[in-house]
C-alpha cells in the first residue's frame, strides 16, 4: 500500500500549482489575539448574553471574543441564526442580540485599520470587540518558499486593515482579496 499511497500523493502535489490562503486562524493564531471592547459598557447581564450567544458559533472572532468573556455561565439561545459575511443572532435571554460586521448592524463600514465585532442588543447598538492580528511564528519564510513553486493568494473576510503588513508577506505578483463573504472565498 505505502507505495502506491506516496505514488498517489506525489501526483496530487505534482498537479497543484495555486495554493489560496484564508487569513482568519490559517495565517494568524486562532487564540492569543488583543482584543478590546470599545462602545456603551456592558452590563453583566449583557456580558452573559453576548458571551453565550458568542459561544455557539465556531467562527475565529466569536471564539475570540467567548475567551475574552470567559468564567460566564451560559444562557439558553433561542432562534439562533448564523448569516456568513454578517454574524450571529439570537434571543438570548428574551432578548434580540446580533453579533457581526459594521456593514450588518450599522449599515456602514467600519475603521479600516482593525477588525471589529459589533454588538447590538434590542436594536441598540452598544459598542464593539477590536481584535489585533498575531501571525504565526514563522509565517514570512514558509510564504517564501511556497512562492518559489506555487501561485499564492490570499482571501480575507476582514476588510483591508491588514493590507499593508499581508504585501510585505506575500510576493508583489500574489493576489490579496478583502471584504471576501464565504461565497466568494468558494467562487
Amino acid at each position: 500500500h505505502y507505495p502506491l499511497r506516496r505514488q498517489r500523493q506525489m501526483c496530487i502535489r505534482d498537479s497543484i500549482n495555486h495554493l489560496v490562503f484564508d487569513k482568519t486562524g490559517t495565517l494568524t493564531y486562532s487564540k492569543n489575539q488583543g482584543i478590546s471592547y470599545s462602545g456603551e459598557a456592558l452590563t453583566e447581564k449583557e456580558s452573559i448574553q453576548v458571551s453565550s450567544l458568542v459561544g455557539q458559533s465556531n467562527h475565529p472572532l466569536s471564539r475570540h471574543i467567548y475567551q475574552y468573556l470567559k468564567g460566564f455561565e451560559r444562557l439558553p439561545i433561542k432562534e439562533f441564526k448564523e448569516l456568513p459575511g454578517k454574524g450571529i443572532k439570537a434571543i438570548v435571554d428574551g432578548e434580540l442580540l446580533r453579533i457581526g460586521s459594521a456593514q450588518w448592524i450599522c449599515g456602514s463600514t467600519s475603521d479600516a485599520r482593525k477588525t471589529s465585532v459589533f454588538i447590538e442588543i434590542n436594536n441598540h447598538l452598544k459598542g464593539s470587540f477590536s481584535l489585533e492580528n498575531e501571525y504565526r511564528s514563522g509565517i514570512d519564510e514558509l510564504i517564501k518558499q511556497l512562492a518559489k513553486q506555487y501561485k499564492l493568494s490570499l482571501l480575507s473576510g476582514d476588510n483591508s486593515n491588514q493590507e499593508l503588513r499581508l504585501k510585505e508577506l506575500f510576493p508583489s505578483n500574489c493576489q490579496l482579496l478583502f471584504n471576501q463573504q464565504p461565497q466568494d472565498k468558494l467562487k
